[in-house]
């Protein structure tokens, strides 16, 4: 019983460690995962647990090893055994799900534990980033591309889910913890602006829009205090990014001079205009594309081969900067549907339980991972970079079996 209990202790310290690890020290929340995912099959072993056929784990694997194989599928039709098969490991993230499901299910691992962990996770992101500026520049406002070890897309993408699961509880915090959501709304804002990415910027507008629609009724119902208090925070955070955007000033007329100079000549090279050449690239690549796509991370090959000036730059990226057309140029019709599948059933599932007793903050937290993604989607990719992929699988084999009906 012993080893028992000091076997559930190290899954817990995992849990707790997994958001803090995953935007600070590039390779461990990965290490964290697959410890869990291990932890995951003893178990199903031993308590004779098979997520593939058990009620609350059920949906949720079979979601998850459709998109897997679809994925796989694709690159075997493309390009067979060879060396190519090798980026499905890009993927193994949803291979191991249902096993990382089974670690959490019904485990003692708390929601407000999760919160905590992200708030600090938040934090410590901000320290991270105000280290890389104070070193690089000197300055702390102005800097760009300051995102730790991680891609500054990426960092700001993981940022923006992160900040949105630490205030979905916020309307049932008093003293202390309410202060350290302040503190940590503001290192995230900070975090976010000064990493440069314009997709997380987007997707921190629209998300906080969809948060402001959801919690209005509890701003208004909150008790006194509660409401006061919260009122407070929003107003400081809106007057802090105002303060923030002559960075988002200077961005957004760099992307316009961005459009305008690729308009006039689609030879010259800036990161907006190759974006708006895969996607044509890739609307002309259409007419010969295998119905089962082009292969996962083979397209760009493809697609490149319909760019005029940009082959080159296009050919070795390893997506084109928008999930969807990625997905559906890797791997065809399956491969869209499978993708909208894992994206939007989960939200579906988490909007019908938004309501009910028990698992509303579970289905609030998850509506929001659900919806980053998807409109991280629009501007970079959703899935396929490992951190990304690490976020969005811990916190779907977390949260879904909170909400089933069982």
């Amino acid at each position: 019983m012993d080893y028992l209990k000091n076997f559930k202790e190290k899954q817990l310290i995992l849990f707790f460690l997994f958001p803090i690890t995953l935007v600070s020290i590039k390779i461990v929340g990965n290490l964290i995962l697959l410890l869990i995912f291990c932890f995951g099959v003893y178990k199903s072993i031993t308590k004779k647990l098979n997520p593939y056929t058990h009620g609350d784990l059920k949906a949720l694997s079979v979601l998850s090893l459709i998109y897997f194989l679809i994925m796989l599928g694709s690159i075997m039709l493309s390009s067979g055994f060879g060396p190519e098969i090798q980026h499905i490991a890009r993927k193994l993230h949803f291979l191991f799900i249902p096993y990382i499901a089974v670690a959490f299910y019904k485990e003692n691992f708390k929601f407000t534990d999760l919160i905590f962990s992200t708030k600090l996770a938040l934090i410590l992101s901000f320290f991270i980033v105000m280290t890389e500026v104070y070193f690089d520049e000197g300055f702390i406002f102005g800097a760009s591309n300051n995102s730790g070890m991680i891609n500054s897309n990426v960092f700001g993408d993981l940022i923006v889910t992160i900040l949105f699961i630490s205030i979905v509880n916020i309307f049932e915090e008093k003293g202390k913890d309410l202060l350290l959501t302040f503190i940590a709304i503001l290192s995230s804002i900070s975090v976010i602006f000064i990493s440069g990415s314009r997709g997380s910027w987007l997707a921190l507008i629209i998300l906080f829009i969809v948060y402001m629609f959801f919690f209005f009724r509890r701003l208004q119902l909150a008790y006194s205090f509660n409401r006061k208090v919260v009122s407070i925070m929003i107003l400081s955070v809106s007057i802090f990014t105002i303060f923030m955007l002559p960075i988002v000033v200077d961005k957004y007329n760099s992307t316009i001079d961005n459009f305008e100079n690729w308009n006039m000549d689609h030879s010259i090279y800036n990161s907006s205009g190759v974006r708006l050449d895969m996607w044509s690239s890739s609307l002309e690549a259409l007419d010969k594309m295998p119905w089962y796509g082009y292969g996962y991370r083979l397209a760009n090959k493809e697609v490149s081969k319909y760019s005029e000036f940009h082959s080159e730059i296009i050919s070795k990226f390893t997506h084109l900067h928008n999930e969807y057309i990625t997905t559906f140029m890797s791997a065809g019709f399956l491969g869209i549907l499978s993708l909208l599948s894992i994206l939007f059933l989960p939200l579906y599932l988490f909007f019908l339980r938004r309501e009910t007793d028990g698992m509303n903050k579970y289905s609030m937290a998850g509506i929001f991972v659900c919806l980053s993604y998807i409109v991280f989607g629009n501007f970079h990719i959703a899935f396929g970079e490992e951190h990304v992929n690490a976020l969005y699988v811990f916190l779907m084999a977390y949260f879904i079996p909170k909400v089933m009906k069982s």
